[in-house]
């Protein structure tokens, strides 16, 4: 018996596309521009998304084929544009001592923290006008989200038998209960990315992802929502209190992202393609880019030729390599195809 690809939620697509642009947005820094403060839960977002989609796409296929394919599958759809990614700082390091002769870090330490990140493993660099040193990657800022994400999918893989939705529930709780005292005793949710904070990933992580897939087994209405008002919620929810929108209004714009009957909609799925090469390469890239941009052009000619130059960047990855590189790969779904099934490819990254 032939099993139907997974329903295509486009406005899903756009969410993810809005909250990859955000984080872009929140780390071009330029004087006088600044994102709301609570933009950061965007990567909450992420979170939640992915929760849903690979539950969606990936629950049943773990059942019948196990843990390995699976993270196999996963590695296959992070790896591509992390390697690219991590390869883009080194990069602007060796052009810069090139030119003025100086190094953020010895070759060894590049070297090194290189190997470590492409394991997921955080690692160190000196701190110096260039690097900040609490970040947990130095050379590509954002993998501390997908270190997190990959270590709950195993997680999410491996206690699948036991994941009752009681089970789920009791874990959502939990996370909400622990995210609430971050709240209270930190005053954010700003979590996770660094070495002085890295402990509070673990109940952003595990909340988000586990609500995901939570509201992709509960029955309940899912209200037909138009795309446009449904990605316009994404930047109010950013004025919000970080733990109102990471607790109520995400989860709120998923379960209304993902009515059953959802039109095809191109433009969404071709900007949700894009958000995660966005997402990995922005930081890296906005070293090159700052470099190449005139010192005394206007703020807002900087802000929009880095927004510009960031997102040509992407799509040239995305088309380049990306596809190329995952097509060529298989996207790990091979490994899930029973003797009668037939391909399916999940949505989100």
């Amino acid at each position: 018996m032939t099993t139907a690809p997974p329903q295509r939620y486009p406005t899903l697509d756009g969410l993810r596309a809005i909250a990859a642009l955000a984080i872009v947005m929140l780390h071009i820094d330029h004087a006088g521009f600044r994102m709301p403060q609570a933009t950061y839960t965007a990567v909450d977002l992420f979170f939640l998304i992915s929760g849903f989609v690979i539950a969606q796409a990936y629950e049943h296929r773990i059942r019948q084929s196990g843990v390995l394919p699976f993270l196999r599958a996963r590695l296959i759809r992070l790896y591509p544009m992390l390697l690219l990614g991590l390869m883009i700082l080194p990069a602007y390091f060796l052009a810069v001592f090139a030119r003025h002769g100086v190094s953020p870090a010895t070759p060894a330490q590049i070297a090194g923290s290189l190997a470590a990140s492409l394991a997921f493993i955080p690692s160190h660099l000196p701190a110096s006008r260039l690097l900040d040193a609490n970040l947990l990657f130095p050379l590509d800022g954002p993998i501390w989200s997908l270190m997190l994400e990959l270590a709950v999918n195993l997680a999410y893989a491996l206690a699948l038998p036991w994941l009752s939705k009681r089970a789920l529930a009791f874990i959502v709780a939990t996370s909400a209960a622990a995210l609430v005292a971050l709240q209270l005793t930190h005053g954010g949710l700003d979590l996770g990315w660094g070495w002085t904070n890295l402990w509070g990933g673990v109940p952003r992580t595990s909340f988000s992802f586990f609500l995901g897939v939570l509201i992709f087994r509960l029955d309940i209405p899912r209200p037909k929502t138009p795309p446009l008002l449904a990605l316009a919620s994404v930047p109010l929810l950013f004025l919000a209190p970080p733990i109102l929108a990471v607790l109520a209004g995400y989860p709120l714009l998923l379960i209304a992202a993902t009515h059953a009957n959802a039109p095809a909609a191109p433009t969404l799925t071709a900007a949700g393609a894009l958000s995660y090469p966005l997402y990995v390469i922005h930081l890296p890239a906005l070293y090159w880019i700052r470099w190449m941009l005139p010192l005394d052009w206007p703020q807002w000619a900087s802000v929009t030729a880095s927004l510009a130059l960031t997102l040509l960047c992407a799509f040239l990855a995305l088309k380049l390599w990306d596809e190329p590189v995952r097509r060529w790969l298989g996207f790990g779904d091979r490994l899930f195809i029973s003797r009668r099934g037939r391909p399916r490819y999940p949505q989100g990254r």
